[in-house]
C-alpha cells in the first residue's frame, strides 16, 4: 500500500473515533444524551417519583487532567413549562446539564444528590483531575383544587463550581463563561 493510501486510511479512522462514555452506575436517575443532531452532549437527571414538589439538585462531575469549565448550569428539563406539565401528570421531575468543549470523553458523574439524599456515587478519577459541582433549586407547581397551577417554578437558582485538584504551578485561565447562551466572561474579563 502506498504512503498516500496509508495516510488516507489513517484520516478515515481518526474521523470515525467515537466519544468515550464513562460508566456511571446510576441508570435509574441519570443518562447521557445528545441534542442538535448529535452536536451537543448533555446529561439528564430523573428524580424518583414523589409528592414532593421542591427539588434541590446537586451533581458532581469529573474529567481527567486539568480543564476549564466543562459543564453548564443545571436546569429544569426539558424546560420549565413542559416540566410543570409532566409533574402534574404524575411524571418524575427532571433536570439537565450540557457538556462544554467535550472532545474525547464525556465528564464522569461522580455524585448525584437530590434534596440531601445521595442517589448515586461513583469512584473518582486518579490525580490529576478536575471536578465541577452544579446546583439548582426549584419549586415545581402545586395543583389547586380546580387543577390550576398555584406556583410555577418560582425561585429557581443555578450555581456552577469548578475545582482544580492537585495544581502544580498556577490555576488555568478562565477563557470563556456562558450562561443560557449569554457570554458572561471571555479573554477580556467578566461583566
Amino acid at each position: 500500500m502506498s504512503i498516500i493510501g496509508l495516510l488516507f486510511f489513517g484520516l478515515c479512522l481518526s474521523s470515525a473515533q467515537a466519544l468515550l462514555v464513562p460508566q456511571h452506575n446510576c441508570d435509574n436517575h441519570f443518562r447521557y444524551a445528545t441534542e442538535d443532531s448529535g452536536r451537543t452532549y448533555m446529561g439528564i437527571f430523573t428524580a424518583p417519583k414523589s409528592n414532593n414538589h421542591n427539588f434541590k439538585w446537586q451533581a458532581i462531575f469529573e474529567v481527567q487532567g486539568y480543564r476549564s469549565l466543562f459543564v453548564s448550569a443545571l436546569l429544569t428539563y426539558p424546560n420549565n413549562e413542559e416540566a410543570a406539565d409532566y409533574l402534574l401528570k404524575g411524571e418524575p421531575a427532571q433536570a439537565y446539564v450540557r457538556f462544554v468543549d467535550v472532545t474525547t470523553e464525556l465528564p464522569k458523574l461522580y455524585s448525584l444528590i437530590l434534596n440531601g439524599n445521595e442517589l448515586c456515587f461513583n469512584a473518582g478519577y486518579p490525580f490529576p483531575k478536575t471536578r465541577a459541582t452544579v446546583f439548582v433549586s426549584s419549586l415545581m407547581p402545586y395543583p389547586n383544587k380546580d387543577d390550576s397551577v398555584l406556583d410555577l417554578l418560582s425561585g429557581q437558582q443555578n450555581r456552577v463550581y469548578v475545582y482544580f485538584v492537585n495544581i502544580k504551578n498556577e490555576l488555568p485561565k478562565l477563557t470563556l463563561l456562558n450562561l443560557n447562551q449569554m457570554t458572561l466572561c471571555n479573554n477580556t474579563g467578566c461583566e
